[in-house]
């Protein structure tokens, strides 16, 4: 995850393991999830309007488009939902929370969900 940098890919910070715990330390980003405005009834009042979230779709598509093709390693996410969605200070998409994800070569064309 270190070695990924790209617009809407969430920039790992650091990480650290004591022991049984385990903590993952991400940037910083202050409107938090996608999901926070589009079920939460605390910010029922602040609309994202059609056009932002049209601009959230796309740079959703666009890290999901650098995870499959434009990683050294494909990167599957597996888990897109607006939850492992954050947006930082511009409402700008970042995709996290890579505890599912599967990695594969670039020649494989099937991957197994199974396991």
């Amino acid at each position: 995850m270190c070695t990924i940098h790209h617009v809407n890919i969430v920039h790992l910070v650091g990480f650290c393991v004591d022991r049984f715990k385990r903590v993952i330390i991400y940037e910083y980003l202050p409107n938090e999830s996608l999901e926070k405005f589009i079920f939460s009834r605390a910010v029922k009042n602040y609309s994202l309007g059609w056009k932002k979230l049209q601009e959230i779709a796309i740079g959703i598509a666009k890290g999901i488009e650098y995870l499959h093709q434009g990683c050294d390693q494909r990167i599957l996410h597996v888990d897109i939902k607006p939850h492992n969605i954050l947006l930082d200070h511009n409402f700008n998409p970042k995709i996290y929370d890579f505890g599912l994800a599967k990695l594969c070569s670039k020649e494989q064309s099937a991957v197994s969900m199974t396991v």
